[in-house]
């Protein structure tokens, strides 16, 4: 064979195949929405969540519910009257089934027409205009409704779903068209536009019953159910050779619909899948309910002869009541509040709002609650302790273990086993309201009870923190207490230093007390005031800045003659941040101060000029408010020089004293001259008897003459 025709050969066997699928198809079209799976008998799809996925929220009656909706019987063709008992000719397993179950005897169509009762329950509604009598409008294009439904409810609230139907013909998908024995209009989720339009949604609409099941009734639900994972939800949809709808293609002879054939085929098909869905793992561990109805049925009800249209309805598992049945007027609107009561889901519509839940179906399984006592308000570092009580509902016996959600708090003893208590122990570092959970698990069980901490304290302020002041004058500070979170205990407060007091000393609750404090010198004083209560200590601290300024004279002692000034220097030095005014004064009314007045730090001159000799002390002032400090100087007065008694002025005193040595020699001089004229006179007197008249003359020129 050339390589041409290998080719032409392989298109060929190709294009057979092709017709060979068409024509197994039934040679109708369909549309398939979603995710593209390989054809009806191409193997099993067994969709799992993943490990380790978010746990789904648990429901207040079931944790998963199977619904299955089989067609067009009503509850008399099922059970042949008004049950109790259900005892149905051709219905053996159903009537078994009710029996030993729960089973309502007034259970409503909405419509007496397919397609409505199945979005009805998804969506809580049907379309204006649809009617039994007019069931044009109750058919929409596929698609094509934008309500809400329960779908958007179970994904906002984190449940999981899944759709099962039979021959749809692909493994996963939303299929709007298709062929018998599957129809849409058995398929209540490809009403949705919000469905349809969602690749991921129509991911989790499945093929029920894939080739690869073998013997085993819809083998992608019974895997579901045994998988670690189940939906939460879970809607099956027979085909209409299972359903008891027929089909004239069927190959189990449900050819005529509402035949005895149909009927008894229905009851064998529920009877291959039922038990398997009850012998689960996830029926058998967990809390799961089957509801098993019909959409419609053929307008009459046995319980009361009327024309209602009543439905087979049963409810099945280990939570629902057994041997029980209830003539409470349901419709299909009481599976949707159902639902949403189950899962606190809010409603759709004002018909699941007003329609009554069937939870009288459902027994109360075996449960514990936990309650807590609340502790009296503790302060910070206080051990508060509550009573943690877990107490058995409906003969629950199982272990309870306990947790908290505060690292702060602690649990003794850890579990409880049926009924039982534990003991909360907490301590908290700060004040505050503080909520602490306290759960008890066992299993899918989870329940908890919150307790409410109280820790009360108080804080200490000062006004001010920090202060100027002038040393030796008091200051004061306000100290203020303040309750928290209803403290009222008694709160003593103190100092560290000795220089301060703080009155009054004790406060209960809230309240202010005054810090005063007097300090000597200048300094920066860290006062701490502490306040304690019991167990608890709070400290504050004020800054006191203690200021203050020095005098001093430079020179301390001067020497000035009479009348001569006597200068010195006055600084005034500012200490630790003074900046006051410092008045100066003396107590010498000869002497002055330039200037008078100094601010912060400075210099003054000090002047005193007096005319009598001695020694003065003079006392210099400075004042700032309550601050004095002085300085003293010590002026000695020399006399001066003085002519008549009057003092000479300095210049002359000057002049004086250097004319002075020259008269004293000159004086010298002049005594000495006359001393030796006069020693000379004696001697010539004691000649003069010799020779009188030449020694006088001879002295003569020597003797002062008059004038």
């Amino acid at each position: 064979m050339t390589r041409l025709n290998r080719i032409w050969f392989t298109l060929l066997v190709l294009a057979g195949i092709l017709v060979l699928s068409s024509l197994q198809a039934g040679g109708s079209s369909r549309t398939i929405v979603g995710s593209q799976q390989p054809p009806l008998g191409s193997g099993s799809l067994q969709i799992r969540q993943p490990t380790g996925a978010l746990a789904t929220p648990l429901g207040n009656y079931f944790d998963h519910l199977v619904v299955i909706m089989m067609e067009n019987q009503g509850i008399n063709d099922i059970c042949g009257s008004n049950p109790p008992p259900c005892n149905g000719s051709n219905t053996p397993y159903m009537s078994s089934l009710a029996n030993s179950y729960g089973i309502s005897q007034q259970y409503l169509s909405l419509v007496i027409t397919s397609w409505p009762n199945y979005y009805g329950i998804l969506g809580a509604f049907v379309p204006s205009g649809c009617s039994t009598t007019n069931p044009g409008p109750c058919y929409p294009p596929a698609a094509s409704l934008t309500n809400p439904n329960l779908i958007d409810r179970f994904d906002a609230a984190g449940l999981t779903w899944k759709g099962y139907m039979e021959s749809q013909g692909v493994a996963a998908g939303c299929v709007t068209g298709g062929s018998e024995p599957y129809t849409h209009e058995h398929n209540g989720f490809v009403a949705f536009q919000d469905i349809v339009n969602n690749t991921s949604r129509c991911s989790k609409i499945v093929l029920a019953n894939p080739s690869s099941c073998g013997s085993v009734t819809d083998c992608a639900l019974i895997n579901d159910l045994n998988s670690s994972s189940p939906p939460s939800f879970m809607w099956l949809t027979p085909n209409d050779c299972n359903d008891m709808r027929a089909w004239s293609g069927c190959s189990n002879g449900c050819t005529r619909g509402g035949s005895s054939t149909c009927i008894r085929k229905g009851d064998n098909y529920l009877n291959s899948l039922v038990p398997n869905i009850l012998n689960s793992n996830t029926f058998a561990t967990t809390r799961a309910a089957l509801f098993i109805t019909f959409d419609e049925g053929n307008d009459y009800c046995p319980l009361n002869d009327s024309s209602e249209d009543c439905l087979y309805a049963v409810w099945a598992g280990p939570v629902a009541k057994t041997g029980f049945s209830s003539a409470q007027l349901y419709n299909q609107y009481s599976l949707t509040k159902t639902i949403e009561v189950n899962w606190n889901l809010t409603s759709l519509t004002s018909n699941d709002a007003s329609a009554t839940p069937m939870t009288e179906f459902l027994r109360p399984s075996p449960n514990f609650t936990i309650s807590a006592t609340t502790p009296s308000p503790i302060s910070v570092g206080q051990t508060a302790n509550s009573t943690i009580t877990v107490t058995s509902v409906n003969g629950f016996t199982g272990l309870v273990n306990l947790s908290t959600n505060s690292t702060s708090c602690n649990i003794s003893p850890t579990s409880v086993t049926g009924s039982g208590n534990s003991t909360l122990s907490c301590n908290f570092a700060s004040e505050g309201v503080t909520n602490v959970a306290v759960t008890g698990t066992n299993g899918s069980l989870s329940h908890s009870a919150t307790v409410t901490y109280t820790v009360q304290d108080f804080t200490l302020t000062a006004s001010p923190t920090s202060i100027e002041v002038n040393a030796g004058a008091t200051s004061n500070s306000t100290v203020t207490v303040t309750a928290l979170q209803g403290f009222n205990g008694l709160v003593s407060l103190a100092t560290n230093s000795t220089a301060c007091t703080v009155f009054p000393t004790s406060l209960f609750g809230s309240g202010s007390s005054a810090l005063s404090c007097v300090f000597p010198s200048a300094s920066t004083v860290q006062v701490t005031v502490t306040g304690t209560s019991d167990s608890l200590s709070h400290s504050i601290g004020v800054t006191f800045i203690v200021q203050d300024f020095t005098v001093v004279a430079s020179p301390t002692n001067v020497t000035v003659n009479a009348g001569t000034p006597a200068n010195s220097t006055i600084q005034i030095t500012g200490l630790n941040g003074f900046a006051g005014v410092v008045t100066l004064t003396t107590n010498s009314t000869w002497c002055t101060l330039t200037p008078g007045t100094i601010t912060g730090s400075g210099n003054a001159n000090l002047s005193c000029t007096q005319s009598v000799a001695g020694t003065y002390t003079v006392t210099i002032t400075g004042t700032s408010d309550s601050l004095t400090h002085t300085a003293m100087i010590e002026i000695t007065v020399q006399p001066g020089g003085s002519v008549g008694g009057m003092v000479l002025p300095t210049d002359k005193l000057r002049l004086l004293s250097q004319i002075l040595p020259v008269l004293a020699l000159i004086a010298t001089v002049a005594a000495a001259g006359v001393i030796a004229v006069r020693t000379r006179a004696k001697r010539e007197n004691q000649n003069t008897h010799l020779h009188e008249p030449s020694h006088q003359a001879s002295l003569s020129k020597y003797l002062p003459q008059p004038t």
